[in-house]
């Protein structure tokens, strides 16, 4: 099975995005686990046991920028 995890820091959009990732691959027939973390660490903790296949970011890098600036 495929893994795809969507990390982000607002979980309305992570919501949003992972249901048209679903959408697009069920259309291709495939049936990914989509897996979202509004976490980071926690995260990071879980892909030491298992990688998924692709991870989609989002938010991290504009919330990344305003901390640092």
């Amino acid at each position: 099975m495929y893994g795809i995890a969507v990390l982000t820091d607002n979980g309305h959009d992570g919501k949003s995005y992972a249901e048209c990732m679903k959408n697009y691959c069920t259309s291709a027939g495939i049936f990914p686990l989509v897996e979202i973390y509004k976490d980071a660490e926690m995260f990071f903790r879980k892909i030491q046991d298992t990688v998924p296949d692709l991870v989609f970011l989002m938010d991290i890098i504009q919330t990344f920028r305003r901390k640092t600036i």
